[in-house]
């Protein structure tokens, strides 16, 4: 699948290929082999985008947080993956936007 990897900690954003399977989801998005991802959370987004992010982030030590102003105005803390989804919320796949297009809606704490 098609999806965007968003690292907090170096204020990027990276157009991956990844797997289908959730453990896939997983290793796309655990920055850090010392703290690895074990519970993740979708979030159901504006226009079919789900974001995908460890769910336990804001318990771990040292992390980041950015926002998402055109898919709506809500911080997440630590990596995650933008993935896209039907209209049912049921399945997930390719994003449709391009990380050139989101990146002027980002905002990265400082």
């Amino acid at each position: 699948m098609k999806g965007i990897l968003i690292n907090p900690f170096n204020r990027t954003l990276t157009e991956i290929i990844i797997g289908e399977a959730l453990e896939d989801v997983y290793q796309a998005i655990t920055n850090d082999n010392a703290n690895p991802v074990r519970c993740i959370e979708r979030v159901q987004l504006a226009q079919g985008q789900d974001l995908w992010l460890d769910e336990e982030g804001t318990f771990k030590p040292l992390q980041k947080k950015f926002a998402i102003i055109v898919l709506g105005f809500r911080k997440f803390t630590g990596c995650a993956i933008l993935l896209g989804s039907n209209a049912e919320g049921d399945s997930w796949g390719d994003t449709i936007i391009k990380a050139e297009h989101l990146m002027p809606s980002m905002i990265w704490e400082k």
